[in-house]
């Protein structure tokens, strides 16, 4: 819903109106995106405070980008600064809470190679995969970047899948097209309208 909701904001806040092909594909890919989500079948739970806690990460996540985007668009602040600064703020955020929640225990439970994983995604996502989006920031307009995070679903079905190997669905692969579709129709769409 990310991409969708940005759309919104996207023009009061950055003065960059997406054309109506932009805002047919990223609906189509957001509706992709939810099609390789819920073509897991069974294997979805959900609960009142799943759904709450994914609505506060929307808007939580949405904030990030639309801070972020700013930023960069206005202030050109470097973008390996800029997630140093906040990748500190989150560190400093989270150990409060993981010293007060956690016991020696639940470390335990942590082996050797679970530390490697951990460390391969922070870094990847963390870092790399954060930092990339914080460049593009500064040379694409809201309507494309935003909508590269549809792309997060594919990827996180297609690891499932590599490595603990679980299923994908035919609904899942045909949405998958879709969403890869929509968004490289997106990706070449002319220009953003920009009223000034």
């Amino acid at each position: 819903m990310q991409p969708a909701l940005l759309l919104v904001l996207a023009g009061p806040l950055f003065r960059e109106y997406p054309t109506g092909r932009q805002l047919a594909f990223t609906l189509a890919g957001v509706v992709g995106a939810v099609g390789v989500i819920l073509g897991a079948g069974s294997e979805i739970r959900s609960s009142w405070l799943g759904v709450g806690l994914a609505a506060l990460s929307l808007v939580t996540f949405t904030l990030y980008f639309v801070l972020t985007r700013l930023a960069r668009s206005e202030d050109e602040v470097d973008p390996i600064e800029w997630m140093a600064g906040i990748n500190i703020w989150a560190f400093l955020s989270t150990i409060v809470p993981i010293l007060l929640l956690a016991d020696r225990s639940d470390w335990a439970q942590f082996g050797g190679t679970d530390w490697l994983w951990i460390a391969i995604v922070a870094f990847v996502t963390g870092v790399f995969g954060h930092v990339l989006m914080t460049w593009l920031h500064g040379h694409l307009e809201a309507a494309r970047s935003s909508l590269y995070i549809l792309m997060m679903h594919l990827v996180a079905v297609g690891l499932a899948w590599w490595i603990h190997d679980e299923s994908v669905t035919w609904l899942q692969m045909v949405s998958g097209g879709v969403v890869l579709l929509c968004v490289a129709l997106v990706v070449t769409s002319p220009d953003r309208r920009e009223v000034r």
